[in-house]
């Protein structure tokens, strides 16, 4: 495979399906603003350590994945009009922690790895902002801490299998704007032993369960 270090051009628009797929480069690299599109797997199985993504004016989509497969990589830094994480964009990395640009608007299943343990959420839009991503991403097997950044993130519902195997967890806490929770949300958490529901009779009995 392809070794050193990538530079990529800052005319670059396009990078296209398994461009770099199980390449050895090494150290960052940076994805520059003018590109505009990303194909899946672009980087897939690759041993870079970070990723910077640089400011643009355009939206992007991390595609699926993206970055899957390669676990040197622990650090992501993430930019406004970035829009979408898709399903195993990060999965098997070594990220730990990660900041969410209040841009994005839809995280995919397993879109980062095991290691991850804090995600902080970025927003300018104001108190009481339902956060898709918060209730719809679905982390692979991780006990999850979400860090709010100076705003109140409201989550509206727990996806399918979206605590499952978090093993850590002793507690879970649900606000009365939870609607929907989906089958097998916290399946095998052996260490929950309590769930808060900050909801009357009535309005816990009105929850979809999936």
């Amino acid at each position: 495979g392809l070794t050193g270090t990538l530079t990529l051009s800052n005319t670059l628009k396009t990078i296209g399906w398994g461009a770099f797929y199980d390449s050895k480069f090494t150290g960052a690299l940076t994805i520059p603003g003018s590109v505009t599109s990303i194909a899946a797997q672009a980087f897939y199985h690759t041993t870079f350590t970070s990723v910077l993504f640089l400011d643009r004016s355009q939206n992007l989509t991390i595609p699926t994945s993206c970055f899957e497969n390669s676990s040197e990589l622990t650090t992501v830094t993430l930019v406004d009009n970035i829009t979408t994480i898709d399903s195993y964009a990060f999965n098997t990395s070594s990220i730990t922690s990660v900041t969410i640009p209040d841009s994005v608007t839809s995280i995919g299943s397993y879109a980062f790895g095991s290691l991850l343990t804090t995600v902080y959420m970025k927003t300018s839009n104001g108190l009481g902002q339902t956060v898709p991503s918060v209730g719809t991403v679905i982390f692979a097997n991780v006990s999850v801490s979400i860090l709010l950044d100076e705003t109140i993130y409201t989550v509206v519902s727990v996806a399918d299998y979206t605590l499952s195997d978090a093993s850590n967890i002793t507690v879970i806490a649900l606000d009365n704007s939870v609607t929907f929770v989906g089958a097998n949300a916290f399946s095998g958490m052996n260490s929950l032993t309590t769930i808060q529901v900050n909801a009357d009779h009535p309005e816990w009995g009105s929850i979809i369960r999936g």
